[in-house]
């Protein structure tokens, strides 16, 4: 699983098992020089922090229970959910939480999670927290809807941060739609998980 922050930091649209060059690695100072390029290295990606779109997909449609929120209709399509990664270990932490299934859940994303295939996150290592402009921002795109109520935003007053299309969002529309709410031009990038099966 190539995650390299190389790639992330100079805004390439990164697939999995892609990996740059160790010059390239070096040179955006985010790798160690230990670093092997991979979201599972201990040094990939370190601990920066920053924001991200986790985009999953349901083939199945099920029902759920998201713990307090009570039951959820996961229906065919597909699940944006908004989060930030401020704490330790950062985005990397984060990410490697939501790629794998939790016996356990312990966040809203976690129940989703285990009914749900990632296919690619939107992240921007803008140190200053986004979430919240990101889901107002996705809450009025076109063909976005809200599936369940405060999912992943009982500490805000945000709606909610969970977000459902019938269809996979355009690339282009969506990295506009980020940078456009609290993002630089060019600095939010796309993270793509090819081929990648449920665990």
């Amino acid at each position: 699983m190539g995650l390299c922050p190389a790639s992330v930091y100079m805004g390439r649209s990164l697939v999995v098992g892609d990996l740059p060059s160790e010059d390239a690695c070096r040179r955006s100072r985010l790798c160690s020089a230990r670093c092997s390029c991979d979201i599972s290295a201990p040094d990939a990606l370190r601990t920066f922090p920053g924001t991200y779109a986790l985009v999953l997909r349901c083939i199945h449609g099920t029902k759920i229970t998201v713990g307090a929120l009570g039951p959820m209709q996961v229906v065919p399509g597909f699940y944006v959910y908004i989060g930030s990664a401020f704490g330790p270990g950062g985005l990397r932490s984060r990410l490697l939480h939501h790629l794998l299934k939790r016996a356990s859940p312990h966040w809203h994303i976690d129940y989703l999670r285990l009914v749900t295939e990632p296919t690619e996150a939107w992240i921007t290592l803008d140190p200053t927290k986004r979430e919240h402009e990101w889901a107002s921002a996705l809450a009025k795109f076109p063909r976005v809807s809200v599936p369940i109520p405060r999912f992943g935003a009982s500490d805000c007053r945000c709606p909610s941060h969970l977000f459902y299309a019938d269809r996979l969002l355009s690339p282009k529309s969506l990295k506009r739609l980020l940078e456009s709410h609290g993002a630089s031009s060019g600095s939010v990038s796309r993270l793509t998980w090819s081929g990648m099966s449920p665990r």
